[in-house]
Formats: C-alpha cells, sequence, structure tokens
C-alpha cells in the first residue's frame, strides 16, 4: 500500500479508501489508485486485514490422533486438498489433535481465538468436539458428513456386483459403528440384498471389528459360515483380512472372493489386486475447505460440488464386474 501511496503520490490513508470502498474519496481518483493496483497485481496484506476485522485467517483441521498408521492415506490426501484451497483464498492451516473424549487442544485453540473456523476430518457419532464448536459459535464442516448418499449408493454397487455373480453369501467384516461412514457403508451393504429380494446372513456380517486380533477372529467365522465373499469396510480391515486368509490356506480369488470399500494405494499393488471403492479424498478436502470459507465470509454456495466415486474390479473378484 505504501508503493502505491508513493508512486502515485497520494496518501496512504487515501489509497486504503479506494481499495476498501469506504470512506470519503473522488471516482478518478478510486479509479486511478484501482487500475495500478491491478496493473501490479496488489494483494492486500491478509495481516493487515486480520487486524482491521479481528480474523486469523487460520483454519483448524482436526485430525484424530487416535487414527492408525494405515489410515493416514486418507487424512494426507484430505489435507492435501484442505490446503490447496486454503492457500487459494489465503487461509493457513493449523492442524489440531484429538483422542476420543480429550479435546483440551480444540477448546484451547478456540478459546485463545487462533483460527476462524474449523474442519473436521472425520464424522463421529455425538462428536464432543462438535459438541464444542456449536456451543461456540465458530463455522465448521465435517468431511463426509454430505456424502452419506454417494457412499451408500457406491457400497450398494459393490455389494449389488458379488449378488449378480450367484456370490449369495457374503460377509461383513469391520466398522466402528461410532462412525458415521460405517453406518453409511452398512446401510449400502443391506441396500443392494433388499433391491434383489434377499437377505444378508446376519452370521457373518461381523461389525465392530476395530483391529488386527478381531479381524482375524472374524475371518474364521466368515470360514466357518461358508461365506463366498468378504467385503470388508475399509482398507485397513482387509488387508488383516487377506493375511487371516492366506495363512489359513483360503486363496483368493480362488475359493472365496475378497473386496474392500475403501480404495487405497496398497489394495492396487497388492498381490492379488484388491476390488475396491475409490472416492477421491484429495477433492473431499477442497470441496469441504471452500465450503468453510464460504461460511466463513458470509457467502454461500450455490451448489455442493459431490464427490465422485469408482468401482475398481481387480484380481480378487476376478475383474469381474458382476452379472451372467
Amino acid at each position: 500500500m505504501e508503493d502505491i501511496a508513493r508512486t502515485l503520490g497520494i496518501s496512504i490513508t487515501t489509497v486504503s479508501r479506494a481499495l476498501s470502498g469506504k470512506g470519503r474519496i473522488s471516482t478518478a481518483t478510486r479509479k486511478r489508485v484501482l487500475e495500478y493496483a491491478e496493473t501490479v497485481q496488489y494483494s492486500p496484506n491478509k495481516f493487515a486485514r486480520a487486524l482491521s476485522g479481528s480474523r486469523t485467517f487460520n483454519i483448524g483441521v482436526v485430525i484424530p490422533g487416535d487414527a492408525k498408521m494405515e489410515e493416514m492415506s486418507f487424512f494426507q490426501d484430505c489435507l492435501q486438498g484442505i490446503t490447496e484451497e486454503g492457500a487459494r483464498n489465503d487461509y493457513d492451516i493449523l492442524l489440531i489433535y484429538t483422542w476420543g473424549e480429550d479435546i483440551r487442544q480444540l477448546r484451547k485453540v478456540i478459546s485463545s481465538g487462533k483460527v476462524d473456523g474449523v474442519i473436521i476430518t472425520r464424522a463421529v457419532r455425538e462428536d464432543p468436539a462438535v459438541c464444542l464448536l456449536e456451543e461456540t459459535g465458530l463455522p465448521y464442516v465435517v468431511i463426509g458428513s454430505k456424502n452419506e448418499k454417494k457412499i451408500i449408493q457406491g457400497c450398494c454397487e459393490m455389494t449389488g456386483s458379488l449378488l449378480d455373480r450367484g456370490i449369495k453369501r457374503l460377509a461383513l467384516i469391520g466398522g466402528d459403528i461410532r462412525h458415521e461412514v460405517t453406518i453409511s457403508r452398512y446401510k449400502g451393504f443391506k441396500k443392494a440384498f433388499w433391491q434383489r429380494g434377499l437377505r444378508p446372513q446376519e452370521n457373518i456380517v461381523l461389525l465392530k471389528t476395530l483391529n488386527r486380533e478381531m479381524a482375524e477372529e472374524a475371518v474364521d467365522y466368515a470360514i466357518r459360515g461358508k461365506a463366498e465373499g468378504i467385503l470388508c469396510m475399509d482398507d485397513c480391515i482387509c488387508r488383516y483380512v487377506f493375511q487371516k486368509l492366506d495363512r489359513s490356506s483360503c486363496r483368493v480369488p480362488g475359493d472365496i472372493k475378497l473386496a474392500s470399500f475403501y480404495d487405497n494405494s496398497l489394495l492396487v499393488h497388492h498381490n492379488p489386486s484388491i476390488t475396491a471403492i475409490h472416492f477421491c479424498d484429495e477433492e473431499r478436502g477442497r470441496y469441504e475447505c471452500l465450503e468453510l470459507i464460504n461460511r466463513m465470509e458470509g457467502r454461500e454456495m450455490k451448489t455442493v460440488p459431490e464427490v465422485k466415486y469408482e468401482l475398481i474390479f481387480r484380481e480378487s473378484t476376478d475383474n469381474c464386474k458382476g452379472g451372467n
């Protein structure tokens, strides 16, 4: 701003009034300042803007501290999209870690006024972080909260593709039922059966499978239940399941088909490669960040972009999309 004032031979106050559109200033002077600012591609200093509007131009991103290492690819991809969209709009990103009910770090960040809004990366039922944000009135978004229909649809299509190949005894393994995505995936699984006038075998629907030990026990149940195929709630559980099947001399896909409701690069390069549903998490991050920025700045998104997904059929289901 000082450089513009010096070049045009006017005061900094006059330049400020011209750029902000506030205060008394002649039309000719305002036009002159704006034209010059456009020529030099002037962008207001974000710290000056923050001071003038009590804004920090920081966005907090809540990452679950109890996330497994295998889950980090999801958070990393989302964070990349968030960071890119934030930078495009002149916002910085502040990482905030929570551990289940322990949201002390988030509370501290909010109370000290360090962020203008928050993105929660894991949708959890009765989430204390959401309750805190509701109480404070700070703008926030939750990744995945608007994509329930797409998740249900994708899981329904994946389940249906196996049913249409005559694989009726399908086991479902995995999922923390506190997580919204688990509920959505389960809805998609059941919907595929309902659409075909079938019912899933409840004795091989094994939810609340949260770790390797529980996944291995679930595989034993699935084998005893004569499952013809196994659908896993996510990529992490899917790898545990495959390793157990391999040790049990149960060949994939020869003896049993295997697929995951969530994809990542490890499943692509697995031997055999694993059929899965691929969501663009980087895109999810960008969309959610843009929506939060619009909320913080008092704008409404005319349409909320839908995150695309793709069913990728690989060796673990004989590369087949279903049908007879």
